[in-house]
């Protein structure tokens, strides 16, 4: 049904952007990437929308409480199982360039590297946890494994919830792990941060920290 014109005159510069999914890491990245978006399109203002469950990590819109009269457009967003990746491909669609949301790393060479290799669909879990234990240990740091369980044989391993395990960044210095909510403030933090490329994002990470370190084509090995 068309708006009546005096409805279109409050909503005709309002936009939402809501995401459906329950990804944290999406949430995070859209988080570190909003400015730029509004930025760029400062005649237009957006607001967000995620999860109730999820308010903790985005200041926005409850899903539940999201009123389309309110808006010109909403923009629905949900977790690709495949390319493209859903926060890439919102910004490569409005023709919005990503721009590095952190250049400065601070120079660590020991102390605690938080390790989190398991990842949730579409991002892979890293199968070859003794290499990543002794690419951390030969680069200086202890490892951290993050997300293990009790019967594993690595040394050190925890599986806090959601918010306990954002806490420990606090207590961290470096950060090795799949796509992730921690990956993203690791690095939007300036610690030193690696990639396990296992899911759709490294283009993304890539862009948004020009520092930030992959590790690709490491699932051979003990």
């Amino acid at each position: 049904m068309p708006l009546a014109f005096s409805k279109y005159k409050e909503v005709y510069q309002k936009y939402c952007i809501s995401y459906q999914g329950t990804s944290n890491d999406h949430l995070v990245q859209l988080k570190l990437l909003f400015p730029q978006l509004q930025n760029y399109f400062t005649k237009v203002k957006i607001s967000l929308a995620c999860p109730r469950s999820k308010l903790w990590i985005l200041d926005a819109i409850p899903n539940e409480e999201l009123n389309k009269d309110d808006f010109l457009h909403i923009k629905y967003l949900k977790t690709n199982l495949s390319p493209p990746h859903v926060i890439y491909n919102l910004f490569k669609e409005s023709d919005v360039p990503i721009k590095p949301v952190c250049e400065k790393v601070i120079d660590k060479t020991s102390g605690i590297c938080l390790i989190l290799p398991e990842g949730m669909p579409p991002t892979k879990s890293f199968p070859n946890l003794k290499l990543l234990d002794n690419l951390v240990r030969q680069q200086g740091f202890s490892p951290l494994f993050l997300g293990l369980d009790s019967h594993q044989t690595l040394p050190i391993s925890y599986r806090p919830n959601e918010q306990e395990r954002i806490g420990l960044l606090d207590k961290s210095d470096a950060v090795m792990a799949v796509e992730s909510d921690i990956l993203f403030l690791a690095a939007v933090s300036g610690k030193p941060t690696t990639l396990l490329a296992t899911g759709l994002g490294t283009e993304l990470y890539q862009k948004m920290f020009l520092q930030g370190k992959v590790i690709k084509n490491l699932s051979s090995g003990a």
